[in-house]
């Protein structure tokens, strides 16, 4: 499977959220793994795009916990 339509949902941090909206402590994600991004379809070349903004989200949300 090249992509997911699916994922998880994240916080403005790269947080992974509950179902509830809470985050789930010391857990972060980027790239495709977040859900959402490429709900309507999926434009070629993004996924380096994808991992690189949701990345440094991530990374920043990781290093403030």
């Amino acid at each position: 499977i090249t992509f997911t339509y699916g994922g998880l949902k994240v916080g403005d941090d790269g947080g992974v959220l509950r179902d509830d909206g809470g985050a789930i402590p010391g857990l972060y994600a980027c790239g495709e793994l977040v859900g959402g991004v490429f709900f309507g379809g999926y434009p070629g070349g993004s996924g380096l795009t994808s991992g690189a903004v949701f990345g440094r989200r991530a990374g920043r949300g990781a290093a403030a916990a």
